[in-house]
């Protein structure tokens, strides 16, 4: 499997939804690289948050950490977040952590929209 470096792109920000994509290896010197400029972007403006993950080809526990903080920077604003598509290994790392009980996965985009819609 080839390393490519954590990158982060804003995709839209609409009135309603915030969607960024993440892609690479958010390992720590990944996540390091990215940290703050997503932070800021994807949880700042409190609106519910899409989160493309098909490109992420690998996370380690720094990388699971900044998506808990966006996470829970994000619940303050009673707002949700989605991991839209991760990779296999990806969700399965997610999952050994015990982190699906925290952060929504979907495996489509329809099914993600749903989540970010409903009410609490």
């Amino acid at each position: 499997m080839e390393h490519r470096p954590a990158s982060f792109e804003m995709v839209s920000r609409q009135e309603s939804l915030t969607r960024v994509r993440l892609a690479g290896s958010l390992d720590t010197a990944g996540v390091e690289k990215i940290d703050k400029f997503f932070l800021a972007q994807s949880a700042g403006p409190g609106k519910p948050l899409l989160i493309e993950m098909a490109g992420v080809s690998f996370i380690a526990s720094m990388g699971m950490g900044m998506l808990v903080n966006c996470c829970r920077q994000l619940a303050r604003h009673h707002a949700k977040m989605v991991l839209l598509s991760p990779a296999k290994l990806v969700e399965q790392a997610l999952r050994n952590a015990g982190l699906d009980t925290i952060l929504i996965l979907a495996h489509d985009e329809p099914r993600a929209m749903q989540i970010l819609a409903e009410e609490e």
